[in-house]
């Protein structure tokens, strides 16, 4: 799908600016995801039961990451890709969730400052 005009700016359309290199987000920000997804699961049998028969390993969590949200306020199936926004600043991209228990967890994003991204 092609979009042909622009967006007009106004109360839930904002031009953000992308966190600095090496930006390091301190804890307890308030932060807006942005997303199509879900919000709430609701899987079938048949697909919950190959959610839970995917062998996963522990995850490490590094300073390319970033994580946010608790339960009820996390990213949810299909917010893959959405921006994480404080203050006017891009601080991540959705990145990890367990998305299958969205309702019950936080997201883990991709630290928009740790990212080579050459601005235009």
């Amino acid at each position: 799908m092609a979009i042909s005009d622009s967006f007009p700016l106004g109360a839930n359309i904002q031009v953000v600016s992308l966190a600095a290199a090496d930006y390091e987000s301190p804890g307890g920000l308030t932060a807006t995801l942005t997303g199509c997804g879900s919000l709430t699961f609701d899987g079938d049998e048949a697909c919950q039961q190959l959610i839970d028969s995917v062998p996963t390993s522990p995850l490490e969590v590094t300073p390319r990451m970033v994580s946010a949200g608790e339960a009820g306020r996390a990213a949810c199936v299909s917010d893959a890709g959405g921006p994480l926004v404080s203050a006017g600043t891009q601080v991540g991209v959705t990145s990890l969730g367990v998305f299958s228990v969205c309702e019950n967890s936080g997201t883990t994003f991709a630290n928009v400052g740790s990212l080579d991204y050459q601005p235009h």
